[in-house]
């Protein structure tokens, strides 16, 4: 676990070491720089590396950060990233099809910063929809390259 943290230190995420010896979970605390990401929590299970561990963002489940909020959400979601699910699990390092021994915590920290980019990505297009329905622009017009 301490090469672990050296190798996020490296890639410049401040990450701390604690041991929670109630839960029976080894756990880390990591700062991330990335700009709307803010703390992680990694609750590390006792058969990791085999297994991914549980991931809090800023205080709320990972799942809920990775819920997608609205059906008109999912279907862009679905439409700009080819896919057909009603979350970004499947799409994540962390899922149990992903997940792979290899994955360290700057892995984690990038898989994150990339669903969290994706997910803004299509609030954007979602906002230019809404502003061309409220205003009766043409689809031709390329709004979300303003936002």
């Amino acid at each position: 676990m301490r090469n672990e943290v050296e190798k996020a230190l490296d890639a410049g995420i401040e990450a701390v070491l604690h041991i929670d010896t109630d839960a029976g979970y080894h756990r880390y605390v990591a700062t991330v720089n990335a700009r709307s990401l803010g703390t992680l929590v990694l609750k590390y299970p006792p058969d990791y590396p085999f297994r991914p561990p549980k991931v809090d963002v800023n205080g709320k489940s990972y799942d809920r950060f990775l819920r997608l909020c609205s059906h008109r959400f999912i279907r862009l979601y679905n439409q700009l990233f080819s896919g057909v699910c009603s979350c970004v699990c499947h799409r994540s390092i962390l899922s149990s099809e992903k997940w792979n021994p290899s994955f360290f915590l700057a892995d984690i920290v990038a898989d994150l910063s990339r669903l969290h980019h994706d997910k803004c990505f299509v609030a954007y297009h979602l906002q230019a929809e809404k502003i061309k329905e409220r205003h009766g622009l043409p689809e031709e017009i390329d709004i979300s390259s303003f936002l």
